[in-house]
């Protein structure tokens, strides 16, 4: 029987299945519609295009970032009135979840305090930590080097991500086991009670609290304490809410991110043995490798905004309170920004000019980190693991391969990769 092609006009991106496992498909059908494509069920405009993509990223007048988590879901709890938004949306915006982290703020709050955490990852301070980084990478790597199989998320890139901003920020080694045990187990979206105000950081607040209290009472000279007693470039000085917020998104936001943009990278090592070889031989092409992985399967599935002022995208009016969704995987496989976009090209010009970290004012504080996480993990484990593949006892053979993605409409990326290898000593 011949396989039927999906009707992608009746799926529902945020929250139809088949849009998880692949979602190229559906974004090239909707790209062919218009770049800047209105779809009525979450009053909602999807972008697929490169260029409107940036337009709306370097917008802060017409489009406001208090939905840049969540999206459309869930609505928002007011009717939309006129062509400028902006007195409802001050008014209503303690009522929209996690409308205080720092990735939501918009300005001038957002500018003051981005300018303060901006201070707290130096390309000096990155450079500094490198040698800490390799030491807990090979700490990990001891735990199973010897086995010749991983579970590379769960087993490497979510416990490596997590001691890294550990020992970045300074949170006690006494509390780190327990860090690593929730970030474990806690409930995922699709495990939530209540989906529509899901907050997969909600369970680090008290936590960071404590410490943000303790820190302004006594300073430790760690990172937690110039968060706790930061002064911004006005004088002025934070809330506790205030700082808290910052904390917990700086110690949580980026480990899941920067797990999966590990393991895309490491599958497509296991999976191409060429570019494994190649890699392998030439440890500077690392940095090369992790932009395009960035580009061709980057682990931040949508970037949303809100329309506070009726603007145009593309040709495309868009009424205040329309809702605009990033496609981050669509964008950066739009043909007319990249050739041969769906083809996974080590060395690809301009390959930088991606878009998985955003770009404009929001640009992802944490990128030069994660760049800097993924290259020395994959530069240890390439030295201790030859013969790098993905274990088809796990995930079926190389014709027909088994990957659970991550659901949702957020992040991007396989919620476990089995891999085998041969064991090399150290």
């Amino acid at each position: 029987m011949a396989n039927i092609p999906p009707d992608y006009d009746s799926l529902d991106f945020f929250s139809d299945p088949g849009v998880i496992d692949d979602p190229y498909p559906y974004y090239q059908h909707i790209r062919g519609k218009h770049p800047v494509h209105l779809q009525d069920r979450h009053n909602v405009a999807l972008v697929t295009g490169f260029q409107e993509g940036v337009a709306v990223y370097g917008d802060q007048e017409h489009y406001s970032s208090v939905t840049a988590v969540n999206g459309p879901i869930p609505p928002l709890p007011f009717e939309a009135k006129g062509d400028d938004i902006g007195d409802q949306l001050t008014a209503h915006r303690a009522h929209l979840p996690m409308a205080g982290l720092l990735v939501t703020l918009d300005n001038p709050e957002h500018h003051a305090l981005r300018a303060f955490v901006a201070q707290l990852f130096t390309p000096g301070r990155l450079r500094h930590i490198e040698p800490r980084l390799q030491a807990i990478a090979d700490h990990l790597i001891n735990e199973f080097a010897e086995t010749g199989e991983v579970e590379v998320v769960r087993e490497f890139g979510v416990p490596f991500a997590g001691l890294v901003i550990a020992d970045l920020l300074g949170v006690p080694e006494a509390d780190r086991a327990w860090f690593r045990e929730m970030f474990s187990t806690r409930p995922r979206l699709d495990q939530a009670e209540k989906p529509e105000n899901y907050n997969p950081l909600a369970f680090l607040d008290d936590k960071f609290t404590e410490y943000m209290v303790e820190r302004r009472a006594t300073p430790r000279g760690d990172v937690l304490s110039e968060i706790a007693n930061a002064v911004l470039a006005d004088g002025s000085k934070p809330t506790l809410a205030q700082v808290v917020s910052i904390a917990t998104f700086l110690f949580g936001a980026g480990q899941e991110t920067t797990a999966k943009l590990l393991s895309s990278a490491m599958l497509m090592l296991a999976e191409q043995t060429e570019l494994q070889a190649r890699v392998r031989a030439d440890r500077s092409l690392i940095p090369d490798l992790i932009e395009e992985t960035l580009r061709f399967e980057g682990p931040v599935k949508t970037s949303s905004r809100l329309v506070c002022k009726t603007t145009e995208l593309g040709g495309v009016t868009l009424a205040a309170g329309t809702h605009v969704a990033l496609l981050s995987g669509a964008m950066n496989r739009d043909p007319a920004k990249f050739e041969a976009p769906d083809e996974f090209r080590l060395g690809r010009p301009r390959v930088r000019e991606h878009l998985a970290f955003g770009r404009g004012a929001h640009t992802c504080l944490g990128a030069q980190l994660a760049r800097s996480e993924v290259r020395i993990s994959i530069d240890c484990l390439l030295d201790r693991m030859a013969n790098i593949t993905i274990s088809e006892a796990r995930h079926g053979p190389a014709a027909a391969r088994n990957f659970r993605q991550e659901p949702g409409y957020v992040l991007r990326g396989v919620r476990r990769l089995n891999l085998c290898f041969t064991p090399l000593v150290a």
